[in-house]
């Protein structure tokens, strides 16, 4: 009996340093849709905000650390990040009263992100993003 707990805790383990890393990124995307139902409660939106941005401090580390870096996990960070500072600036624009220069920036931004994934994918044949390696 005990050699089956065993193998099935060495079984859990292994999972759990597989798939950390990339549960903090899905959390994160979770976490940033979440931001909308706090927009009128600005200490719940900074706390959400601020636990969501520290998945994206550990996910990349953690992934190194346990040697499980993958596509998955790049996407996931990629489509965390662009949710997160996405959600951000269409909280602004809820927030604020002229919206001109939030659809600039906006704008901006978005033109950036489209470029940044249109060069890299006739450079290297695939889309990625500035920090994706």
């Amino acid at each position: 009996m005990d050699k089956i707990q065993d193998k099935s805790s060495k079984t859990t383990k292994a999972f759990i340093k597989r798939n950390l890393a990339n549960a903090l990124s899905a959390s994160r995307i979770i976490l940033g849709l979440s931001l909308f139902l706090c927009l009128n409660n600005k200490a719940a939106y900074l706390t959400i905000y601020a636990v969501a941005w520290i998945t994206d401090i550990f996910d990349g580390k953690i992934a190194r650390l346990t040697n499980s870096q993958s596509q998955l996990g790049t996407t996931l960070d990629d489509i965390g990040d662009m949710a997160l500072v996405s959600i951000l600036m269409v909280s602004i624009f809820f927030w604020l009263e002229d919206t001109t220069f939030l659809i600039v920036l906006l704008s901006i931004f978005f033109a950036i992100r489209i470029v940044n994934a249109l060069i890299t994918r006739f450079k290297y044949g695939k889309f990625c993003f500035s920090h994706t390696h």
